[in-house]
């Protein structure tokens, strides 16, 4: 992941440190953003549920990207480093 976050950060000139944010719908989509170091807003709109994403460590899930400036405001609020801990869905 570090590679990505490179060429994304050159690409679009972004300061080290910015938070990566995963937006997934299954159990291995929260893995992935577990221990690559990202933020992660799972989405239960595939055939795994909330309670599954819940479980598999996902501190924020949605049912679904319906609310658009719900899910605005949770991008918001992870990127802010002191809001981090405090973040749910």
């Amino acid at each position: 992941m570090d590679v990505a976050r490179q060429r994304i950060r050159n690409h679009r000139h972004l300061p080290d440190g910015t938070t990566v944010v995963l937006v997934g719908d299954t159990p291995w989509d929260v893995e992935a953003a577990l221990t690559s170091g990202a933020e992660v807003i799972a989405v239960a709109t595939g055939i795994h549920t909330q309670a599954e994403l819940a479980a598999a460590g996902a501190r924020v899930v949605l049912p679904d990207l319906s609310d658009t400036a719900g899910v605005l405001q949770l991008l918001k609020a992870l990127a802010e480093p002191q809001a981090r801990g405090a973040v749910s869905g």
